[in-house]
């Protein structure tokens, strides 16, 4: 059981809203469907008006297992369901959930045969026809406002029939509307708050015309509140940002042809250049965001595709400043404290910020001061992601100190993590500063971390110059700590008199772990498809006995 302090400690940053809105949501949940069963609403949607974003990725294998009749999410697989109530079934919440939002069938529209894309729209018709019952997830509000941006974003692309969408795109938007997710906040009720802003501007009604300006208005206030002004997500976990940047996208497009939204258009469009400014700073060279948090890099939307998408809406990334010393580039998010430094063949991105957002903790790791490194292009050393959030036992490993490159103890987390969402004490940061040094920088970091009950003050200092990143890390009182170095798939790792080499595609790294350090190889996970595990190598470094830790990763040519 979770102790009262603990209970305390998780509900010290949230909003009144949040936890009066909680009773309230369960009665609303309870109601507003069984209100709108019969009410069709009679509405239309109105003509195209913009060019959508390009789907979200549908692996090769997810497409042709639903050519077979078997539809691929979130690492599990179930047959598609074919006849009333549409349930899946598989039991795991988040494959219902992904389910019932539809993005796996617009993605699946765009890229199907004329068979296949036959068949799926013959099945969106018997599903629109014969919706869930009312315990069923269909009705959540995240399911409801996703489904109607993947409505919608279909609808633009020529994919679905307006027509036929209409009267279950109209009832949609009646019940999100009473269900917003104010005791959740964050990601949630901004896509809540981005669905409704782009019912109102599609359907075509009195009604949807005389709410409109309203609609905008709430959106811009929940994301202007969401966004930092250095224009990273309140969350902090990188994928997120995309997925939150992707909800404002098809608001702007959906709002801009609408004069009395003028005004939200014009203050929506500033907070997205600020937004693709920040993605730009925890995007690697692939183009998928850094794996931090519950990030899973290959399961989000490319940066590329947001910014053509925002291109042709007229936005532009607002500027990152850059500032160089040596051979080493830097851009950081003060706010935040995500950066992104470049140093030729070395590349680096480090996570010098607050732990998630103090009234939504949900998305939160015990990664504070962790670091993933690319090498000619490439990751290499890397975060090791999220895999699931409902296998208990790969959810809480995913969130613990040991699986970051950042110092862990044994028994005891940066964090008070005590359930799969939630954690009550967070580290303090009391530094993270950068100055310059000869041939590149230096970041001083240092935290009051494995809380509650006598925190232990963490410094890391991290110096990068030449070809060469040097780390010291030290704990206050001094105790035994480890610090993890995961490397990407495919990466060859061995120990040589006690020095680590990790070698792949031509290239190869040294990890010395100093006079106090003794480096150890491991076997771990790499989970940066959602739901999916590779097997990988890592290198752990130990202070056996407490003592400050200096330890080196170079370039060995």
């Amino acid at each position: 059981m979770i102790s009262v302090g603990t209970w305390l400690r998780t509900i010290r940053g949230a909003a009144p809203r949040q936890i009066l809105g909680r009773p309230s949501y369960r009665l609303r949940r309870r109601l507003l469907p069984n209100l709108l069963d019969r009410e069709t609403l009679g509405l239309e949607i109105a003509a195209r008006r913009a060019a959508p974003a390009p789907p979200p990725p549908l692996a090769a294998d997810a497409l042709a297992a639903l050519a077979d009749g078997r539809l691929l999410l979130v690492g599990y697989e179930a047959p598609l369901p074919t006849e009333p109530p549409f349930e899946p079934g598989h039991p795991d919440p988040l494959y219902r959930y992904s389910f019932h939002e539809l993005g796996w069938l617009y993605a699946a529209l765009a890229a199907a045969s004329p068979p296949l894309r036959a068949r799926l729209g013959a099945w969106l018709a018997a599903y629109l026809d014969r919706p869930p019952g009312k315990r069923s997830v269909y009705w959540d509000p995240y399911p409801l406002g996703s489904r109607i941006l993947f409505s919608r974003a279909m609808i633009d692309a020529g994919l679905v029939s307006p027509g036929q969408l209409a009267p279950a795109f109209a009832r949609w938007a009646a019940v999100l509307a009473g269900l917003t997710e104010t005791h959740l906040g964050a990601n949630h009720l901004l896509r809540n708050r981005a669905a409704f802003a782009v019912a109102a501007a599609t359907l075509d009604s009195p009604a949807a015309r005389l709410v409109r300006r309203s609609a905008g208005r709430a959106l811009v206030k929940e994301a202007a509140r969401q966004f930092a002004g250095d224009g990273m997500h309140e969350e902090r976990a990188p994928g997120y940002h995309s997925h939150a940047l992707w909800d404002l996208l098809s608001a702007l497009s959906a709002m801009a042809p609408h004069p009395p939204c003028r005004p939200s258009v014009a203050a929506l469009a500033a907070i997205v250049r600020r937004a693709l400014a920040a993605l730009a700073v925890v995007t690697h060279a692939d183009g998928r965001p850094a794996a931090f948090g519950d990030t899973a890099p290959a399961s989000a939307i490319a940066a590329g595709e947001l910014l053509a998408w925002a291109a042709g809406l007229g936005c532009a990334p607002a500027p990152v400043p850059e500032e160089r010393s040596g051979n080493w580039r830097r851009r950081t998010l003060a706010r935040s404290g995500y950066s992104a430094l470049d140093g030729g063949e070395l590349a680096v991105y480090l996570n010098g910020g607050p732990f998630g957002a103090l009234h939504q903790p949900g998305h939160a790791h015990c990664d504070l001061f962790g670091f993933e490194l690319d090498l000619a292009g490439a990751r290499f050393l890397v975060d090791p992601g999220v895999h699931d959030y409902h296998d208990p036992t790969w959810r809480e490993l995913s969130r613990t100190s040991r699986e970051h490159a950042t110092p862990s103890i044994e028994g005891r987390d940066q964090a008070e993590i005590w359930s799969r969402f939630r954690c009550g004490w967070r580290p303090r940061i009391r530094r993270a500063d950068w100055q310059r040094v000869a041939g590149g920088w230096r970041f001083a970091g240092e935290a009051d971390a494995f809380g509650p009950a006598s925190p232990i003050r963490l410094a890391r200092t991290i110096e990068f110059s030449g070809p060469t990143v040097s780390v010291r890390d030290q704990l206050d009182p001094p105790q035994p700590f480890s610090v993890a170095l995961t490397f990407a798939d495919e990466t060859d790792v061995t120990i040589v008199d006690r020095v680590g080499f990790a070698r792949r595609a031509g290239h190869e790294l040294r990890l010395d772990g100093g006079v106090t350090g003794e480096v150890e190889l491991e076997l771990a996970h790499l989970s940066h498809r959602f739901g999916q595990r590779a097997p990988v190598h890592r290198l752990r470094v130990f202070s056996r006995r407490g003592e400050a830790l200096s330890w080196s990763i170079s370039l060995n040519r």
